[in-house]
């Protein structure tokens, strides 16, 4: 008698395999990120009059991380910026880049018109010596090893100057670090970006 295979077996593939590649991969056909973030935006903002604004690309994209750790940092992102309500417009977005070996997908989730408020020594500070903890070490705990993080925002420098800043809270060396931006194009609130790489 021949043995099936369990590969066969609709039910077999739907409560191991499927439920596993849900584990282990962003899938534009089965667990794509658009439904990801809409289920994220129901759950913090329902009865809000936030406005967030998400594009078809979040649909797109296909990639192997570890889910739960990943969504579980959308999570505090988004949690994050309800805290500051004064300001009440995210935007998330995603592109893709290519390099010679390699390909990028960068998630970015910006609350337009939050800026922290503080000097660039209290981002040294606060963020990048203390980087285990608060919510910040919480969303890196959950990136670490995952992908990379930066912030972009506007902070005070030390003639009290209100200047754009790109703070990268986890790079591949593992050390935090503050890039002082040419220009404040593009800069237009606190933005999240989360990059992923990948082998085509």
């Amino acid at each position: 008698m021949t043995k099936r295979s369990p590969y066969g077996n609709d039910d077999f593939k739907e409560k191991y395999i499927n439920a596993f590649r849900k584990l282990i991969r962003i899938d534009k056909k089965k667990n794509d990120l658009a439904q990801i973030f809409d289920e994220l935006i129901k759950d913090n903002f329902k009865d809000s009059d936030w406005e967030i604004t998400t594009n078809s690309s979040l649909k797109r994209l296909d990639f192997y991380c570890h889910v739960p750790s990943v969504v579980g940092a959308f999570d505090l992102i988004l949690k994050e910026m309800l805290n500051h309500s004064s300001h009440k417009k995210i935007n998330i977005k995603t592109n893709k880049e290519a390099a010679e070996n390699y390909r990028v997908n960068n998630i970015f989730i910006e609350q337009l018109g939050s800026y922290p408020e503080i000097d660039i020594s209290d981002i040294k500070d606060n963020w990048i010596k203390s980087i285990e903890k608060g919510e910040m070490g919480e969303i890196r705990k959950n990136l670490f090893r995952q992908a990379n993080w930066s912030i972009e925002t506007k902070a005070f420098n030390n003639d009290d100057k209100l200047v754009p800043v790109k703070v990268n809270m986890l790079l591949d060396d593992n050390e935090p670090n503050i890039e002082y931006l040419k220009t404040d194009k593009g800069v237009n609130g606190f933005k999240h970006t989360i990059t992923f790489f990948y082998r085509p």
